[in-house]
């Protein structure tokens, strides 16, 4: 081999090498996933409390069979200069502090923060289903210390009289909820201590006082 053979051989053999040597380079900095992680997503918003704006009372809530209930009873004054439509069992603001207050129906159809509702009888069918139906005591499931954490106090309601009058009633023994149907008219959904029933019916009387379940929209 000549000396200019060999010299240009080298020279092929030095470029060879360094073209190995800038691919390998090239690869390696390819396998260094240098991008930075994504950061932390912001934090699931607290699904278990809701403090409601008009008022800042925070509220507990329960998710069940893919509903979100207030897991308290509503409470917040819906009184005007010209009318009555929110009470405290035995005219005792004490007890809607422990109870929560008590509705009357035209109220609670519009008592419920935004992004929720009056409880429907479709939701109260639900529930009752999911506390092992109307014929398996129910109640044990839906009452304070229940399975379903649903917590119904036995509040007791304010009964009209339609022949004039009122009383409070029913306090440890029972609670009324207002319900609506698809047709906005008045149902109500009464909780025994006595029997564990729960009972969904028609209900005119619409200047009773009861209490009031919100259900997220």
């Amino acid at each position: 081999m000549t000396f200019t053979t060999m010299k240009k051989f080298n020279f092929l053999l030095l470029f060879a090498l360094m073209a190995f040597a800038s691919a390998s380079l090239l690869s390696s900095c390819g396998d260094d996933d240098s991008t930075p992680p994504p950061p932390d997503p912001d934090p699931e918003p607290d699904t278990t409390k809701f403090t409601d704006p008009r008022d800042n009372q925070t509220y507990d809530l329960v998710y069940i069979n893919g509903t979100t209930w207030f897991a308290e009873n509503l409470n917040i004054n819906t009184n005007t200069t010209d009318t009555t439509s929110y009470y405290c069992y035995d005219d005792n603001p004490a007890n809607c502090d422990t109870l929560g207050g008590l509705y009357t129906f035209y109220a609670a159809k519009v008592a419920c923060p935004a992004g929720f509702h009056l409880s429907t009888e479709a939701e109260w069918e639900a529930l009752i289903t999911a506390a092992g139906g109307a014929a398996n005591e129910p109640g044990k499931a839906l009452k304070e210390g229940g399975s379903l954490g649903f917590n119904a106090l036995l509040t007791g309601s304010r009964l009209v009289n339609p022949s004039g009058g009122s009383a409070f009633l029913g306090k440890g023994d029972n609670a009324n909820f207002w319900v609506i149907d698809e047709t906005e008219d008045s149902f109500s959904s009464q909780v025994r201590e006595s029997s564990n029933s729960v009972s969904l019916r028609k209900d005119s009387f619409t200047k009773n006082a009861f209490c009031v379940r919100c259900v997220k929209d």
